[in-house]
């Protein structure tokens, strides 16, 4: 059994599978835990840091070290969402808070975020 569709971008459809589990609402701690959970994987996915190339400042190697933009459009758009919905514990909108402010970082991050 396969959670990426055949045919498909696996890595987009895999981010396409973490935002609906952000996007769920229900107050159980079990869907809370979820979200913890893809908040970080998120966080780690939007951290410039985190690359398999030094950066040395160069802005178009940030490129490399984020998602597409079409993806990073898709997430931040998902934890903005997530942020405006009352019902939410507050690590969760810490997570996401946290994840858009490392976006923040450098003017890729901060271009997407501005559209």
């Amino acid at each position: 059994m396969s959670l990426i569709p055949h045919g498909t971008n696996g890595g987009t459809a895999l981010v396409e599978s973490l935002l609906h589990v952000l996007g769920s609402s229900g107050s159980t701690s079990s869907n809370t835990q979820s979200q913890e959970s893809v908040l970080l994987i998120l966080q780690a996915l939007l951290d410039s840091d985190i690359s398999l190339v030094p950066l040395n400042g160069d802005p178009e190697l940030f490129q490399n070290a984020l998602p597409p933009r079409q993806v990073l459009s898709e997430v931040t758009l998902a934890l903005l969402q997530h942020i405006a919905e009352t019902h939410h514990p507050m690590p969760c909108l810490l997570l996401a808070l946290k994840s858009l402010i490392l976006l923040t970082d450098h003017d890729y991050g901060f271009y997407s975020l501005k559209e």
